[in-house]
């Protein structure tokens, strides 16, 4: 528990802490989520539903600014989140082998939150060992020598 305790005293874990949960919210999908919600519980729901054809629309000449930087930070949080994103993907097929009646609207809402929980403490431990490399940069960095004056301190 005090390794724990230690870790966050790191500024930069914290800052990774809470930016993790940011982005993750930000990416959820609340539409599907209330949809979700406010659906009735229906038998045979872990049949997948039929495909209307696998059709994937994707116009870039429409892009704003606005809309390349969220394609530019999202690549960067796929980037630093490939382990995580493993590690999630992993977890959800155990889910779906030891729970197979469950819905797959089920597991497509709960793979973000699982997400957020495993790369909170994926990025954590990035930060941690960012600022012990930092530390020990600093240790071995020879100091830094004055020039020559003619007025001596």
């Amino acid at each position: 528990m005090k390794r724990l305790r230690s870790i966050f005293k790191v500024s930069l874990a914290k800052i990774f802490f809470v930016a993790n949960y940011v982005i993750c919210a930000v990416i959820f999908d609340w539409d599907k989520f209330f949809k979700y919600l406010e659906t009735p519980a229906r038998i045979n729901c872990h049949l997948p539903p039929p495909s209307s054809g696998g059709h994937i629309d994707f116009c870039y000449g429409g892009a704003s600014i606005f809309d390349l930087i969220i394609i530019l930070v999202g690549a960067i949080f796929c980037i630093l989140t490939l382990p995580s994103i493993i590690i999630t993907e992993t977890t959800l097929e155990i889910l779906k082998k030891t729970f197979p009646l469950w819905c797959l609207e089920t597991h497509n809402i709960i793979s973000t939150p699982i997400l957020a929980v495993i790369n909170s403490f994926y990025w954590v431990c990035l930060a941690h060992i960012i600022e012990l490399a930092h530390a020990k940069y600093l240790e071995l960095k020879p100091p830094i020598k004055k020039p020559l004056s003619v007025f001596p301190d």
